[in-house]
């Protein structure tokens, strides 16, 4: 059936669209009753995230249909929905988790709910409580497995590569990139990259000249310091047509400085807004991955 901005629209026997992006009751499902796909599908939480939030943070409260599956209520998708705001702010789930089902929904009711539309797609792994200690402890794991890989005897092209491959797959970045910083600390030369793209060689911003390049990566070089931001919608930093054909939601874009030195430019853009574990977890790698260029030798670098 096709989807229009207004009007029915069939997902999954379970949910009416009256305008864009809002729920209104399915009559066939009585009061607001949606199942975990479409609750899934709406918010972009996993359902083996929902079920661990029903079971071990007490979050949702779904009901039983006749065939036990669950079904979830207008509570439910409003408490979901001010979770994400909360986790977008930088709230660990369990922190979210000891205000209360009682206080979140009362916030949530107190809060305009986003349009769905403007919702990222997904939610980081390291969200996901799959371990008791919460999300700074999976962002921390995700770091000392980047530790013992950078660790073993690499060539620097591996290195490079390793690196973004990373941030791409344990990370969950949509796009990685890293720059080597040349002789001189006036270029950058972009030598590897992951995720939406794997040019390097051939892409326009291949070799960025630190002395007249005004944009956030040549900023990030020259001064040394990072700059995270969750608001790259709007900033004209950036590609905005590229932004919102990817659905980009937040940027990392780190100094790899090793003895005082840097090594290069470490860049990830993410579909989701990054919480403080993640940027930490980030850090500690960028730390990591300056170390192991520093350790590399300038002629190797410069050929890989």
């Amino acid at each position: 059936m096709a989807r229009g901005d207004r009007g029915r629209v069939d997902v999954g026997d379970a949910l009416y669209l009256v305008g864009p992006g809002q729920p209104a009751h399915n009559p066939r499902m009585g009061r607001g009753q949606y199942k975990m796909s479409t609750v899934s599908r709406l918010t972009g939480f996993k359902p083996e995230l929902l079920r661990a939030w029903e079971t071990r943070h007490h979050l949702l409260a779904p009901e039983r249909g006749p065939g036990g599956q669950r079904l979830y209520t207008d509570a439910d998708l409003a408490i979901l929905q001010h979770v994400r705001t909360l986790l977008a702010e930088g709230r660990s789930i369990g922190e979210i988790a000891a205000l209360g089902r009682r206080h979140l929904l009362e916030s949530a009711r107190q809060t305009p709910a986003p349009s769905t539309t403007e919702l990222p797609r997904a939610v980081p792994a390291w969200v996901a409580p799959a371990r008791s200690d919460g999300a700074a402890a999976r962002a921390l794991d995700i770091a000392a497995k980047a530790v013992g890989r950078l660790s073993t005897r690499l060539d620097a092209g591996q290195v490079l590569q390793l690196v973004t491959d990373t941030l791409a797959t344990d990370f969950q970045s949509a796009l990685a990139r890293v720059w080597v910083a040349q002789p001189g600390g006036h270029v950058l030369l972009l030598r590897a990259s992951s995720g939406l793209s794997r040019r390097t060689a051939t892409s326009p911003r291949a070799r960025i000249d630190l002395t007249t390049y005004k944009y956030k990566v040549g900023v990030v070089a020259r001064t040394g310091q990072p700059f995270v931001s969750n608001q790259i919608l709007g900033d004209t930093d950036f590609d905005q047509r590229w932004v919102n054909r990817e659905r980009l939601a937040s940027v990392a874009v780190l100094p790899l400085v090793a003895d005082d030195q840097l090594q290069g430019v470490m860049a990830s853009f993410f579909r989701v807004a990054l919480n403080e574990e993640l940027v930490g977890a980030l850090k500690i790698f960028s730390t990591i991955a300056a170390n192991s260029l520093a350790a590399q030798p300038l002629a190797k670098l410069d050929a890989a």
